[in-house]
């Protein structure tokens, strides 16, 4: 008889759970997410220290997390440690909370905490790739280490680059600076404009028509000197592409960090 009646007990305590979840799942599909947290905050409180409590927790920094309400997360974070550390008692603090610095943007002071501790070397790098700090860091042959340090030497490499005062230099053939900083078709186009300005004035004075001659060479002369600034233009953007797109190569380094496996998990 006892047993039926803890069996009721428990089957009732998990339909009440899982009623909770699908209910605040349905105001969350409303967008009322105040709702929702208020829900599963007066959940998670009725039955804190417990397992079911931990279901309602992780839900909560879920919402948080997706509704980019960062200090909540921050909080939560703590409560999480302080409510429910048998259930994560396998995780460092310290680091999950470099890794909360790092969900939260403060990329400097992730890295920090995390290179205060002993964790893994890898995950140091994976930090530092998006740090600013300038700390200097072991030697790490990992695959994915590698890939990092690969992508922070083209950021800054002069191979990948183009000198921007040489594309300006060259600029005073037209079109060979935009030719040499890549983009081949802008420095026909400019090379054929300025010859036809050239022409042009040449023509208008050698038919006695100076009006004429004078105003297509000043066009020309304008435009031949935007075209030399164009070189310098061009191989500034050019750079600058590089760098962005090694910065997002970056960014799309999976980072496996341990509190997501014990929001999501």
């Amino acid at each position: 008889m006892k047993n039926f009646l803890l069996f009721l007990v428990l089957t009732s305590i998990n339909t009440y759970a899982t009623d909770l979840l699908e209910f605040s799942d349905d105001l969350i599909v409303q967008g009322d997410l105040f709702r929702a947290l208020t829900v599963l905050k007066e959940a998670e409180f009725t039955s804190r220290g417990t397992s079911k409590g931990f279901v309602f927790q992780k839900k909560i920094l879920q919402l948080h997390l997706e509704s980019k309400d960062f200090d909540g997360f921050d909080f939560q974070v703590d409560q999480t440690f302080k409510n429910y550390g048998p259930f994560i008692k396998n995780y460092n603090f310290e680091e999950i909370k470099a890794e909360t610095y790092f969900i939260l943007g403060n990329y400097s002071k992730a890295f920090e905490d995390l290179y205060a501790i002993d964790t893994n070397l890898e995950k140091k790098y994976l930090f530092r790739a998006y740090s600013e700090s300038t700390k200097a860091l072991q030697n790490c042959e990992t695959a994915t280490c590698v890939d990092i340090k690969n992508i922070e030497q083209n950021m800054t490499s002069a191979k990948f680059k183009k000198n921007e005062y040489f594309a300006l230099g060259i600029g005073i053939i037209p079109g060979m600076g935009q030719v040499y900083a890549g983009n081949t078709g802008s420095g026909i186009a400019t090379f054929i404009l300025n010859s036809f300005f050239i022409a042009t004035s040449i023509i208008a004075f050698n038919n006695n028509e100076p009006a004429m001659g004078f105003a297509t060479s000043v066009v020309g002369a304008t435009f031949y000197l935007s075209s030399i600034y164009a070189g310098y233009e061009t191989a500034r953007r050019y750079n600058s592409s590089i760098f962005l797109n090694e910065k997002k190569k970056l960014s799309d380094i999976p980072v496996k960090l341990n509190l997501m496996n014990i929001i999501f998990n």
